[in-house]
């Protein structure tokens, strides 16, 4: 056994004064304080004045080279608490083993022990829980328990009310069993709570996850034994909504709580099955008045009764708030109490259903009013979409209350600590983000806040880890403050991808920022525009797309963080707005030369790029353009060095007026030409006197991803408007140009649609008849559940379906509108102006428009356009003329396409 006194860390301490306390709950016991405002702050004070205001910390490192995985797992518990001028803290060190560490608040010195008990396996649900009893004055730890025997064990009495001057384990009892007449053999995520008597209670799961039971127990502090009061929560009953029918489960707290007046209060989603988030499901809400003997749901009628082995289970009217399986809201969310003694919790979940948690995640407030109505308000922007960061990133952190009732969350969002606080006058429906911490934050959560320190000093004191430099990580306790707002640090400011979708920024976050101002001139110019305002004030993120761009031209970019006491301006960065495509082609002349074609407006106006085989000098290229259907030659270059035995390979790069080609991997020529911008099809030139077979086309755009590709591995051509495929190559020995039919990639899609009989089906990317997504609206199917939506995707023939929800609530009396936005493999789908789904496919990147035609089903389409992502129009019908002019099959009635037939009917343009 080691004892060890880590010092203060001088180099990071700051002390600030906090002006004032007041009335707190938040989970752990029921008592006094909060952060202090300051004597010019009332609470009329506005969510974004609140996130300026922590912008002091003071630090304590605790460890040097601690195990990064098991501190902080999202599913961790309270390893952090304070009595007595201490603060205790437990955690795994890089050998595995456990520690706790006690801080002097009044110095900032820390003492460590180590307890010589090694973790015995690698499952970083194995946390740590602390927990005190004033009453005889012990500290309690629970540890390395995931479905296992339980791992306990205590300190001597007055261990926390009459502290030794030094710690050692030998005022620990070392790990022992808790309950000297029960088996504990399959215990997870144990969390001490205490009521307004300083009582300890411990709650956890027995068994496993999707099967196993919520239980109970009191500590007797004259005694110290533990006694288990009952089953609160059973795993029995059947589920009709998983999978048809499924008959065991389990309970994920959010949390359970004694209010100041000794009402018991607990929330939680269920779990159907251990191996999928899918099954987890809505909402539900209990609380006892008799210290956790009954309990009652939200109506007051009694659901659960321990002293006649009467818990809680499916079947009993707990739920609050219906969340569907497969909206992939997350178990083990977190819940605090307000000012009123009403729940609140803190969690993710999908927008939408899917069977995919691949989808657009966002975190969500749900909370209880005092009339008993249940509300729920998303906390970040669900317009920017978080999923890039992936699901794993999203933490499991708490939401807490300070003394004007304004509610605080705070979380890790790509390695930086953000904080969000909404305010009780708005009735929490102004959350607004800022950061907490620049520095870098690794875990996935689980940084249970201090909550006596809140309470008695006013101070948020929260566990990080962060990297130590050398491969390891730091273990800090770091205390946030409130103060008077100064103003917010520089931001600085980098580019990313620059296309011609737009170009990117990413500026690192500025501390004590409620927004940034986004600025933008062309180079050589002194003025600068404002190109955004507000951006990033509900939002974890700082990078931002400037799509507003013209191909070929250079800007310049400065963001300006802005707060309430004032601004500052980031650095200066230039970008240019390219545009362009690389084309990469395999050909073997046949007779004489090839010539390949790009930019192509139309067969006068295009680049031909001509590679002649055949002459007594060897072979050359030679570069032309052929302008108002006259051609120029722009020069010869000797490739004889260069080109090889057949087949040969070609690169050309055309990147805004810069035109570079590769013969065999070697550069050949580089060049600037302005005649033709990006934009136009690809190609090959046909005469009499040429022959050439092609191989292995690829078309990319300038950040590598593919456009378009052939293998011409078919005898039949589908993709170019003459030659011919043998198999192996595409055949060109006619005469004219010959080039690719264009399909549309990105764009969004919108139409009115009535259903007159069954279905609509909405057709997008068609390839052929075979190959295409069909977005299907049943109006008729599912009668219980109202209007659906089925996202569908034919390939090869064969219908699959990606997914059902209901949309009932969104559709109104005909006509409805549907608009859908393909943008590379992301489609997003609105009904009415509102967003009903967000998924990602990359089945089929492009095609053309259409509606799909069934014997049984009818339906009536008007107003149908079609934009790029930049809002250009590129089809656009009011079906005001009667026949087809523009599809292959229904028919113009009334000013709207009527669609009575069979098989997909699509866009012939």
């Amino acid at each position: 056994m080691e004892d060890r006194d880590m010092g203060r860390d001088e180099s990071e301490i700051d002390s600030i004064k906090i002006d004032r306390r007041d009335l707190l709950k938040t989970g752990l016991i029921a008592g006094i304080g909060t952060i202090g405002l300051g004597a010019n702050m009332t609470s009329s004070v506005t969510a974004a004045d609140i996130g300026e205001q922590f912008n002091k910390q003071s630090v304590a490192s605790i460890d040097t080279t601690v195990f990064e995985g098991h501190n902080s797992s999202p599913w961790g518990q309270e390893k952090v608490l304070s009595h007595g001028g201490y603060q205790y803290t437990a955690y795994w060190d890089d050998d595995n083993s456990l520690n706790l560490s006690r801080r002097d608040l009044s110095n900032n010195s820390v003492q460590t022990i180590n307890f010589s008990y090694t973790l015995t396996d690698n499952d970083n649900h194995d946390n740590i829980s602390l927990g005190i009893s004033p009453n005889d004055g012990r500290l309690h730890l629970v540890y390395d328990v995931h479905a296992d025997p339980i791992n306990y064990q205590y300190s001597d009495a007055g261990f926390i009310t009459n502290p030794p001057s030094n710690i050692s384990t030998s005022q620990f009892s070392g790990t022992t069993d808790m309950f000297s007449n029960l088996k504990e053999d399959r215990i997870t995520y144990p969390r001490f709570f205490n009521d307004n008597t300083d009582k300890l209670y411990l709650v956890y799961r027995m068994d496993g996850s999707g099967d196993g039971d919520t239980l109970l127990h009191t500590h007797d502090a004259r005694s110290n034994d533990w006694t288990r009061e009952g089953k609160v929560i059973d795993r029995s009953g059947t589920f009709s909504g998983w999978n048809g029918g499924h008959d065991t489960r389990n309970a994920y707290l959010h949390g359970m709580t004694f209010d100041d007046n000794d009402r018991l209060h607990t929330t939680w989603v269920y779990r159907e099955v251990a191996s999928t988030i899918a099954s987890n499901h809505d909402i539900h809400y209990a609380y006892s008045d008799d210290y956790g003997t009954t309990w009652k749901n939200d109506n007051g009628n009694v659901i659960g009764d321990l002293s006649a082995n009467d818990p809680i289970d499916i079947n009993d009217p707990s739920k609050v708030i219906d969340v569907p399986t497969y909206s992939f809201i997350i178990n083990a969310g977190q819940m605090a109490l307000d000012a009123d003694n009403q729940p609140h919790i803190f969690t993710y979940r999908s927008l939408f259903r899917s069977p995919s948690h691949d989808r657009d995640t966002h975190y969500i407030h749900y909370w209880r009013s005092t009339d008993g109505s249940w509300n729920s308000q998303y906390i970040d922007n669900t317009e920017i979409f978080l999923q890039k960061r992936t699901v794993s990133t999203f933490n499991r952190d708490p939401i807490l209350f300070d003394d004007n009732n304004n509610a605080h969350i705070y979380v890790s969002v790509d390695q930086k600590l953000f904080g969000a606080v909404a305010t009780s006058s708005s009735g929490w429906s102004d959350w607004r983000t800022y950061v907490l911490d620049a520095g870098t934050i690794v875990g996935r959560g689980g940084r249970r806040y201090d909550k006596q320190r809140w309470e008695q000093d006013n101070v948020l004191s929260i566990p990080l880890i962060q990297p130590n430099g050398q491969g390891g990580h730091y273990y800090k306790l770091k205390d946030y403050k409130l103060e008077a707002t100064i103003a917010p640090d520089t931001p600085t400011l980098s580019t990313g991808d620059e296309g011609a979708a737009g170009i990117e920024l990413d500026w690192n976050h500025a501390r004590r920022a409620k927004s940034y101002t986004i600025y933008r001139r062309e180079a050589g110019t002194s003025s600068w525009n404002t190109i955004e305002s507000g951006f990033s004030e509900a939002s974890f993120v700082s990078d931002y797309t400037d799509i507003s761009v013209t191909p070929g031209t250079d800007y310049e970019y400065k963001v300006t963080a802005v707060n309430s006491a004032g601004s500052a301006d980031s650095n200066t960065v230039s970008a240019t707005a390219d545009a362009g495509i690389v084309i990469e082609d395999t050909f073997t002349i046949v007779n004489e030369k090839t010539g390949f074609c790009f930019r192509i407006k139309d067969t006068g106006n295009y680049y031909m790029w001509r590679v002649n085989a055949k002459k007594s000098r060897g072979p050359y290229l030679r570069p032309h353009v052929k302008s108002g259907g006259s051609f120029s030659l722009l020069g010869e270059i000797d490739i004889s060095n260069e080109m090889g035995s057949s087949p040969n390979k070609i690169k050309i790069e055309a990147k805004n007026s810069s035109i570079t080609t590769w013969i065999n991997g070697t550069q050949v020529d580089q060049r600037t030409d302005s005649t033709f911008g990006p934009g136009g099809t690809i190609g090959y030139r046909q005469v009499f006197d040429e022959h050439a077979n092609h191989h292995d086309l690829t078309v990319t755009d300038l950040r590598g991803e593919t456009v378009y590709e052939d293998s011409f591995d078919r005898t039949d051509n589908p993709h170019f408007d003459a030659g011919y495929c043998n198999g192996a190559a595409l055949i060109l020995d006619g005469t004219g140009l010959v080039q690719l039919t264009e399909q549309w990639d990105d764009y969004v899609f919108e139409t009115d649609f009535d259903i007159v009989k069954r279905n609509a089906g909405i057709c997008f990317r068609i390839q052929d008849t075979d190959n295409l997504y069909m977005w299907q609206v049943n109006r008729d199917s599912y009668k219980e559940n109202g209007s659906i939506l089925q996202p569908h995707v034919k390939q090869g023939g064969s219908w699959m379906i990606l997914d059902n929800f209901d949309i009932s609530s969104e559709m109104g009396s005909p006509p409805n509108t549907i608009k859908i936005e393909a943008n590379g493999s992301t489609i997003t789908t609105w009904i009415n102006g509102t967003q009903v789904d967000h998924r990602s496919d990359s089945t089929f990147s492009s095609g053309t428009i259409g509606f799909r035609e069934s014997s049984t089903e009818r339906a009536e389409f008007d107003d149908l356009t079609v934009t790029d992502l930049k809002t250009a129009t590129l089809f656009t019908d009011t079906f005001g003329a009667p026949g087809v002019a523009n599809f292959n099959g229904g028919d113009n009635v009334a000013n709207y396409l009527d669609l009575a037939g069979t098989g997909t009917v699509q866009l012939t343009e």
